[in-house]
């Protein structure tokens, strides 16, 4: 008997199998990758004190990608006692802010961190890779006040963040300007970088990973997964890794069953 796979068929097994997994999950063993270990350690060992720009490059498009890699990250930052500063100089940096705002802050546990001690948002500063050669040069010459409205200069942390010889680390969630910042940060400075990408990009930023230009990579949610589980917090992203892992496993199944059909017939034929 050859069975035949309607569209419509599929789709509803598809759409049932996804509801029960979230109602249910079923909680599949994830292995933490290589990349996504190094990149929690970059994080893990910095020295206290030590200070993070984090650049909030995530497209609106792109967000549902990245968002959970993107709390991870933040949460881990806000963990340890270091200091934090959000920002973004890609285009159409405005609905980046909007995002830093509205869906990113808002879901991560800051603890005992204080605005403008050990945290601070400056929002959307246009130029892009000219905007980065600048930061490194001089923050306090691009910026007035940060996105909120306050003086920078009244911002105790902005008096620890005067150039390229205060960044320890930098973190990016899109891949946009992640050659910019090798280009203006790596290169002339030597400051590590951790690319966070959409898993339709990754090929890209490989052979700089690989190359050591790139510390540390995560690659969209099968990475937050693993940073979840690193952190010992399981949360939304473990879940997602759950429906695309049955999700996946239903189309190979459907591919292998098609195709075992096929030689069968192929074998009755002759």
């Amino acid at each position: 008997m050859k069975l035949k796979f309607d569209s419509k068929f599929i789709s509803l097994l598809l759409m049932l199998i996804l509801v029960i997994t979230i109602v249910h999950p079923i909680g599949l063993p994830v292995q933490v990758s290589k990349m996504t270990r190094g990149s929690y350690d970059l994080i893990e060992n910095l020295p206290e004190g030590s200070l993070v720009v984090y650049f909030n490059d995530a497209s609106v498009g792109g967000w549902a990608s990245v968002q959970w890699l993107s709390i991870a990250v933040l949460q881990h930052m806000m963990q340890r006692p270091i200091k934090i500063v959000i920002l973004t100089c890609i285009v159409g940096g405005e609905m980046s802010v909007f995002l830093t705002e509205d869906y990113l802050l808002p879901k991560v546990d800051i603890g005992g961190k204080e605005y403008g001690v050990d945290y601070v948002h400056l929002g959307f500063i246009p130029g892009a890779e000219i905007t980065v050669a600048s930061l490194a040069e001089d923050v306090h010459k691009l910026l007035v006040t940060d996105y909120r409205g306050n003086m920078i200069d009244d911002l105790p942390i902005m008096d620890e963040f005067k150039n390229w010889e205060d960044i320890d680390l930098v973190f990016t969630n899109g891949g946009t300007l992640l050659q910019s910042y090798v280009r203006q940060l790596y290169v002339p400075y030597n400051i590590q970088i951790i690319g966070g990408v959409q898993g339709t990009s990754i090929q890209l930023y490989m052979p700089y990973y690989e190359g050591g230009q790139i510390a540390g990579m995560l690659c969209d949610i099968k990475a937050a997964g693993e940073y979840e589980l690193l952190m010992g917090k399981p949360s939304g992203a473990i879940k997602f890794s759950d429906l695309l892992s049955i999700a996946y496993l239903l189309m190979i199944g459907i591919i292998i069953v098609g195709n075992v059909q096929d030689l069968i017939a192929r074998k009755e034929e002759t």
